[in-house]
């Protein structure tokens, strides 16, 4: 005689089967999220170079060359502003924002106005990742979701041309490489520097 059928076996297999094809869909969700940004960035600019285009040839003669505003936004459907670029103090800023209104990305210049910067964030509005460029050097920085710098990448901090590398844990360097001593620095709690270095 054929045991029963097991209800439960069968609700673990539908499970099984179920739930890479949830996490694909939610991860198509996203991506269509992003395109559809990117689509309204790409009409943006389309539509900006044919009106300068037309304007340049004296198709539309009602159409000025230049258009000064201090601030434009781009909304969706739901009315919510996806893009806005706007006078800043220091220099011209571009901000991309998610559907709740976080910013995911930032370009344009420091507060200083002292070179460009660029700025990636995640759906919490949370700056992790930052790139800059100004009379130092450029620069890259990788935060974590505490804000905490675990990574620098760029000039020496003597400003001296040599580059700089430096791991952090905790937002305290544990490892540092410094190209102008060519040496590697170590974080060590019995070192009376803090530190151990190779070579010695």
């Amino acid at each position: 005689m054929s045991k029963p059928f097991c209800p439960r076996f069968f609700h673990f297999f539908i499970l099984f089967i179920m739930y890479p094809l949830e996490q694909r869909i939610i991860e198509l969700e996203k991506q269509l999220k992003r395109q559809r940004i990117f689509s309204i960035i790409g009409l943006f600019l389309l539509f900006t170079w044919l009106g300068l285009t037309a304007a340049t040839d004296g198709s539309f003669l009602d159409v000025k060359p230049v258009v000064k505003t201090e601030r434009l936004e781009i909304v969706n459907e739901a009315g919510k502003t996806v893009l806005r670029l706007e006078a800043l103090e220091s220099a011209g800023g571009l901000t991309l924002l998610n559907n709740d209104m976080q910013e995911v990305l930032f370009l344009g210049s420091d507060s200083k106005g002292r070179g460009g910067l660029l700025e990636l964030s995640n759906n919490e509005g949370k700056n992790l990742l930052q790139m800059r460029s100004n009379e130092i050097g450029g620069a890259l920085k990788i935060f974590n979701d505490k804000k905490q710098n675990v990574l620098f990448l760029g000039e020496s901090i003597q400003d001296d041309g040599n580059g700089y590398i430096s791991i952090a844990q905790s937002g305290k360097g544990a490892v540092i490489l410094d190209a102008k001593m060519q040496k590697v620095f170590v974080a060590h709690p019995t070192s009376k520097t803090g530190y151990v270095q190779f070579p010695n």
